[in-house]
């Protein structure tokens, strides 16, 4: 999704490695992710400028400007770490109250995360406490952005229905 957002003309932020689609006068009424990038490819290389911006962001670390990025994938582990514990390992945080509010931030972390890789990457993966890793493949930001949306609800639906009495309203 950078590719088809950022622009600049002096790489601030590595917006250059984001841009560079070719797009011709008809490609302009074809849908954006029939777009190419033929003049500009990636460049798949660990010592390539742009790394330091991708890796922050997917995994966590210093991106180009030493800014500590947390990373996306980080946060969706840390959410499925515990909601796992929750669901399937019957963990009490404190109480049940505690637990079930534990349960709806992991739940919105959840589908913070695969929104934020939805807008930010062309392909990711969608993790959850249930994925069995060996069976992860690339999903495309349709699908990825899909996932986001059924996370966050389901983490509506939990908020709705965990809300102590004195909030609720009525």
């Amino acid at each position: 999704m950078q590719a088809r957002t950022f622009s600049s003309s002096w790489n601030n932020g590595n917006n250059n490695f984001y841009s560079g689609i070719d797009i011709s006068a008809t490609d302009v009424a074809t849908p954006p992710d029939t777009w190419t990038r033929g003049t500009r490819s990636w460049q798949n290389d660990p010592a390539a400028a742009a790394r330091t911006s991708i890796d922050a962001s997917w995994g966590g670390g210093l991106d180009e400007s030493s800014i500590s990025r947390g990373g996306f994938y980080s946060a969706l582990s840390a959410a499925n770490d515990a909601l796992f514990a929750i669901r399937k390992n019957a963990v009490v945080i404190g109480d049940a109250a505690r637990t079930k509010r534990a349960e709806t931030i992991a739940v919105l972390m959840q589908g913070a995360s695969l929104a934020a890789i939805s807008l930010t990457f062309d392909q990711g993966y969608i993790v959850d406490e249930n994925t069995d890793p060996t069976t992860l493949v690339y999903s495309n930001r349709k699908q990825l952005r899909d996932a986001a949306v059924a996370k966050l609800t389901e983490a509506a639906t939990l908020a709705s229905a965990t809300r102590s009495p004195r909030m609720r309203r009525g």
